[in-house]
């Protein structure tokens, strides 16, 4: 009876506590990852706004939509940022593009992702209400390679102190589960001299509470 007593004991505290962990661990990782994606698309609408507004300024300086410091931009964020851009005059004609330099990348083993779908977004540049041109934007959806790995090292992280912790409540159980059913065990010992009737049978309340374990 004592090991059937703590034996549900043990196993109460243990699911309590593993149920604790399960949910702790999954509303870290989908926080996580919710924020994450929401850094990874705010700093990918930065760094379009940043050649958007590079674009106008060159316009409003010289009447032109491309400079050397435009293409620089465009180079650095096709190389550092995986975003490749295509950029239209009002008439439609290309004048600067870096999609090829994806292929380009791809052969010379900066990027694995050849094989990965690219989604595209097109932006219109006007200045004064009057379109001059526009931008077309290429981009993946899922995580590059730097990025996917940084998110793994997280959920190793997050796995990994989930299991320290359910060494933990394991042990915590155990001790736990001695010490509650040790107070029983005494009060059930006690029932059992009495229903001899042996009526010298004494008992310290205090004892109840303590653990022999």
């Amino acid at each position: 009876m004592r090991k059937t007593m703590r034996t549900r004991i043990f196993f109460y505290f243990l699911i309590v506590s593993l149920s604790g962990i399960l949910l702790t661990s999954l509303s870290i990782l989908w926080g996580f990852e919710g924020r994450f994606n929401n850094y990874l698309l705010e700093g990918r609408e930065k760094n379009i706004n940043l050649i958007k507004e590079e674009i106008l300024n060159e316009y409003k300086q010289t009447g032109s939509l491309q400079s050397d410091q435009v293409v620089s931009i465009l180079h650095d964020q096709a190389m550092t940022e995986n975003l490749y851009y295509e950029i239209y005059n009002s008439n439609g004609k290309i004048l600067i593009e870096t999609s090829s330099m994806r292929k380009m990348m791809e052969n010379m083993g900066h990027r694995q992702d050849s094989e990965a779908n690219y989604n595209s977004d097109t932006y219109n540049l006007s200045v004064d209400n009057s379109i001059i041109g526009s931008l077309q934007v290429y981009y993946q959806e899922e995580l590059v390679a730097e990025d996917f790995s940084f998110f793994q090292a997280i959920k190793r992280y997050v796995y990994a102190a989930a299991f320290f912790t359910v060494i933990l409540s394991v042990f915590f159980s155990i001790l736990f589960s001695k010490w509650l059913s040790a107070g029983f065990n005494k009060l059930s010992v006690a029932v059992q001299e009495l229903q001899k009737h042996k009526w010298n049978t004494r008992l310290n309340v205090e004892e109840l509470t303590e653990c022999d374990c």
